[in-house]
């Protein structure tokens, strides 16, 4: 009784089952019917890996030799399709899906030989299937010409074939797919049987009748038995898809468009579009995506429902699929004309519609989650049921390091900056109690008792009054991380003494001392069991230890870089570690076999915590960002974005359904992990962006991806991609544009420089003698000479001749890695910042050290003025910008500004400051260039900024403003005195803004949403919940 004793085997794609499918599936195998992960088996279809690729594409030219569409040409070799595969911009990514593999294997010849400039090609998933289609269909019409058919098959085929079998094809399949989402809801599986259901829809599809036969034997379907299917489900999407895009193509209704705007709108009542949501059908609204970047006439259509629900309310369905389909192919809405349009249900994730105007719009059940909405305006618009995607955020006030839920989810402690520890109750999310404490520390699992650390010691007492019960002494230096043992009796510490020690809860004895890791230990945590320790260390190694002889099991040995985080997955099987640079790595927890790397990240990685169920692993790092992940199969689910500084710790609450993440940003977010479920997102292909420059004329912006080895050129006023630079062998670091704009210089992990043609794309030079990454590269002002900074050990500055390649001057004396550099106006200095928190000024004629400027903080900016007289440097932790006479070496002016820099440089004409600050702000300071104070002319968000670039083009200004794996491109406008920024395009990870956003008389709000829009810096007041 109680035990499940059926075995089965389910196979079906989880984004149709929900998040938390596994739940439904999992056996309640104990007597408390609990659910018991070990009676659920699961296995997952991984996407092809490039060297899984390059194996079945071995395979396929063995079985199948013949595939070139012209036979007077030779068979393709292994090495002709995975050139092709590799070239083809974005393609080998397309085909890690193996279904997708097969038709690119199958296009390729027939594509390729057409289009010689491989670099151009652009091969899309709904290409591949159009293609794939019209082939089955040539395919089957020359099998039935070459066939001895009966005399009615002939005449069938005859009449077919007048009236286009490739079309007649088409239709048919066409029909039968809408046939299945009208009369199946798309469950893809038709049973049939003539004598039945003669009279049904289905026999216009499976009935005897010779036409329908020869067309239903020439589709892509499966029969077995009664059942028949679509080889793939893929291939049903597909051509739903095409139901509801190729009508748009008819003349009928194209003569509509901007002559009868009635007729229009009626013919929108009748359309598919109109009489199903699929919003929630992710690979339709793909395919409808990818057609929108194809054919310009479509897009159009969509953009013409849209304005339809302006005047008639009886096509918002089909309004608000329109608007969800052109949010997912990319397409912006910055600045667009949206007053009263009707889209309910409409999702709009990832969307961009900065200072859109959406007055009186009906967004009733609109999914808003990470939409850019900053200065929008969405006053008395109808938002009941609205979806943020976030929950509002506690306001800490100081910077936050650790954040953990009491075992009964009834509190949040929160560890601080300045040692201190503060209670929240979660029913309300009320502050209850703070006490003194430091950065580390653990709640039992068994009472209420909060182990926190006091320097070298731990303090063990009651989590409400604070009261001290315990004090655990015995490391000789502070302590990192605390975690109690399952069952409460035991507590484990790691410190920067190199040593784990596990002591008693009941007396605080210290009951063993771990020796074995080499240097600090970062982390410690206890098995589910208890029997086992993992740790890990900035040894770069991960360790297991038996708790209770204290003897080593296993060394896990494979991260390049020092550990910051571990955890244990909640059934013991397996552990993830994270560390300072970008690697999380999963491992098995008995062997310590090597499980798989969970790639995404692209800063250092603070904290990794499992779901109570298993199910999930999140993360979070340095660039802002909490990373969610399927620990089954390795795949990324979401991103979620808010924190605007280093995410310290997550923290799953014990129920599953929330997360919380603290930060440095002086905040703990909140989040509603079922909000949080998979979503294929605009852009989503460029969370890598590393670095990004301007050209001179403003006309093209450039940007290095990690993982990608490439530069990317971008169109600056439309966003569209120019060539792509393909050379480094590793991740590029900086980017920058010569003065005449004509070339474009690189650098990157490889240790080189490369310079490109900027035209072309094609490579000009590649200047090496850097030790280790090259990190910075500016052009001097004349644009003959280079000068390059190496991180890591190199520390130094390299100056080289553009265009001999030459090595020039080699600047020494820095201690720690260069970050950044900038040339003086006349290009005779050069200022160089580093690692060591210094400003050192360089004579680029000799060579010679000028000065050494000291900062008490990192650095993360330096610039000269205008006028060559001053050198003006920031830093991370300081609110102020010193301005140093580049003669002698005085801080001669400082601006203080009471809020965190990111990013500062002056404008194109050399009057204005501008800033970029931790909170998303973006300042225009005016000032007398001969000395004075600064004044603050203009003031507006645009998200966190590490990075400006700010270009006067031929006829605009543009704005680029950059933080590690963002990108946003801004149109700037000088009315007199007075400014306009306007968002045109974006790049990477997408965000909510909400800043300055007009919602008066908005209605439907729930009071958890107003004060999320309070917090994130609407203006105007809603009416709130309309209940």
């Amino acid at each position: 009784p109680g035990q499940w004793r059926a075995k089965m085997v389910i196979s079906c794609r989880s984004q149709y089952l929900g998040s938390d499918y596994r739940s439904r599936f999992q056996p309640t195998g104990d007597r408390y019917q609990l659910p018991t992960a070990d009676l659920f088996q699961e296995a997952v279809i991984a996407s092809f890996s490039k060297t899984q690729i390059e194996q079945y594409v071995e395979q396929y030219v063995q079985k199948a030799p013949s595939h070139t569409v012209d036979t007077t040409q030779p068979n393709w070799t292994v090495t002709d399709y995975m050139d092709k595969l590799n070239k083809i911009p974005k393609l080998i990514e397309l085909v890690a899906n193996p279904f997708l593999l097969t038709m690119a294997l199958r296009a390729l010849p027939k594509i390729s030989r057409t289009e010689q400039d491989l670099s151009k090609i652009r091969l899309t998933r709904i290409g591949l299937y159009d293609n794939f289609i019209e082939e089955w269909l040539d395919t089957n019409k020359l099998r039935l010409e070459s066939s001895s058919l009966s005399t009615d098959a002939l005449e069938v085929l005859e009449i077919l074939s007048n009236e286009g079998f490739m079309q007649v094809g088409i239709t048919f399949q066409k029909e039968l797919a809408a046939a299945i989402f009208q009369h199946q809801e798309g469950n893809p599986v038709v049973e049939y049987s003539h004598f039945r259901e003669s009279s049904s829809w289905k026999t216009s599809f499976f009935g005897p009748d010779s036409q329908t036969t020869m067309l239903r034997e020439s589709s892509p379907l499966a029969r077995s038995g009664k059942q028949y299917r679509f080889l793939h489900r893929s291939i049903l999407e597909y051509l739903y898809s095409r139901v509801i895009s190729d009508p748009f193509e008819s003349p009928q209704l194209s003569a509509h468009i901007g002559s009868d705007t009635n007729k229009s709108f009626e013919s929108f009542a009748d359309h598919p579009l109109n009489k199903r949501i699929i919003v929630s059908e992710f690979s339709i609204i793909q395919f409808l995506a990818e057609r929108v970047q194809l054919e310009p006439s479509f897009k159009s259509r969509l953009l013409a429902m849209i304005e339809g629900s302006k005047l008639d309310a009886g096509v918002s369905q089909a309004a608000a699929n329109a608007i969800s389909i052109l949010v997912r192919a990319g397409v912006w809405f910055n600045g667009a004309d949206l007053r009263g349009i009707s889209i309910p249900g409409a999702d709009l994730h990832g969307g961009q519609f900065d200072s859109a105007d959406m007055q009186g719009a009906d967004l009733s059940n609109v999914n808003l989650t990470k939409t850019w909405l900053r200065q929008a305006n969405l006053s008395d618009t109808e938002m009941t049921g609205v979806q943020f995607g976030e929950l509002p955020y506690l306001e800490i006030g100081e910077v936050v390091i650790k954040c953990i839920f009491s075992s009964d989810g009834d509190l949040l402690v929160l560890s601080t900056q300045s040692e201190n520890i503060i209670v929240y109750e979660t029913a309300t999310w009320t502050k209850i109690i703070s006490h003194n404490g430091g950065y580390a520390v653990a709640i039992s699992p068994v009472t209420r008792e909060l182990a926190k650390q006091q320097d070298q010691n731990i303090e063990v007492g009651n989590v409400l009054t604070g009261e001290i019960r315990l004090v655990l002494s015995g490391h000789s230096d502070n302590i990192t991380h605390i975690s109690y043992s399952p069952d409460g009796e035991m507590i484990a510490t790691s410190s920067y003494d190199d040593t784990i020690r596990i002591w008693s809860t009941s007396s605080g004895d210290t009951l063993r001392v771990l020796r074995g890791h080499t240097d600090s230990v970062s982390g410690v945590a206890f098995s589910p069991t208890g029997l086992q320790l993992v740790s890990c260390s900035n040894d770069k190694t991960v360790r297991t230890w038996n708790a209770q002889s204290g003897e080593i099991c296993l060394v896990l040995e494979g991260h390049e870089h020092p550990i910051l985080s571990m955890a244990y997955s909640p059934d013991g099987h397996q552990i993830a570690s994270a560390d300072d640079y970008e690697g999380l790595r999963l491992w098995d927890a008995h062997t310590g076999v090597f499980i798989r790397s969970l790639v995404g990240h692209i800063s250092a990685i603070y904290g990794v915590a499992y779901s109570p169920n298993g199910h999930q692993l999140t993360s979070c790092d340095r660039d802002g960002a909490v990373r969610l992940w399927d620990p089954l199969n390795g795949e990324l689910i979401n991103t979620l974005s808010g924190h605007n500084n280093i995410v310290s710790s997550v923290s799953y609450s014990p129920s599953g359904d929330r997360i919380v993440s603290s930060s440095l940003d002086g905040t703990a977010r909140l989040w509603d992990v079922g909000r949080a479920l998979p979503c294929e997102e605009p852009n989503d292909s460029t969370n890598g962006l590393l670095c990004v420059d301007m050209s001179p004329d403003g006309a093209w912006t450039a940007t290095g991806n990690i993982d990608a080895t490439t530069v990317q050129l971008w169109e600056t006023q439309t966003g569209k991609p120019g060539v792509m630079l393909k050379g480094h062998e590793d991740d590029v670091y900086d980017v920058a544009f010569s003065p005449c704009g004509k070339l474009v210089a690189s650098a990157g992990q490889d240790r080189t420089v490369r310079l490109w043609c900027a035209r072309t794309g094609k490579p000009a030079n590649i200047l090496q003698g850097h030790t280790d990454a090259v990190l910075s590269i500016v052009f001097s002002p004349s644009g003959h000479q280079l000068a390059s900074g190496g991180g890591g050990d190199d520390g130094t500055v390299r100056l080289w001749d553009i265009k001999t390649g030459e090595p020039g001057f080699i600047l020494e004396g820095h201690t720690e890695g260069i970050t950044g550099l900038a040339f003086s106006p006349s290009g005779h200095q050069i200022a160089s910042w580093s690692e060591d928190m210094t400003v050192r000024l360089w004579c680029t004629l000799t060579g010679e050290q000028l000065m050494n400027l000291h900062h008490e903080d990192q650095l993360n900016g330096v610039m000269f003025s205008p006028n060559g007289l001053e050198v003006i440097s920031s830093s991370w932790v300081h609110s102020d910008l010193c301005c140093w006479d580049t003669q002698s070496g005085e801080k001669i002016n400082q601006l203080t500004l009471g809020f965190c820099i990111l990013s500062s440089l002056y404008s194109p004409c050399g009057k204005l400051l501008a800033t970029g600050d931790r909170d998303g702000g973006l300042r225009l300071w005016s000032r007398n260039l001969e000395g004075g104070d600064w004044s603050e002319v203009y003031q507006s968000f645009i998200g966190s900024a590490g990075v400006l670039q700010w270009r006067q083009g031929l006829d605009a200004m543009y704005l680029v403003s950059y933080n590690i794996g963002i990108m946003r491109v801004w149109g700037m406008k000088d009315l007199g005195g007075s400014y306009t920024l306007s968002l045109l395009w974006s790049l990477g990870r997408n965000e909510l803004s909400l800043a300055d956003t007009d919602l008066s008389g908005a209605v439907g709000l729930s009071p958890v949403d107003l004060k999320l829009i309070k917090q994130r810096g609407a203006v105007s007041e809603p009416t709130g919940d309309s209940e």
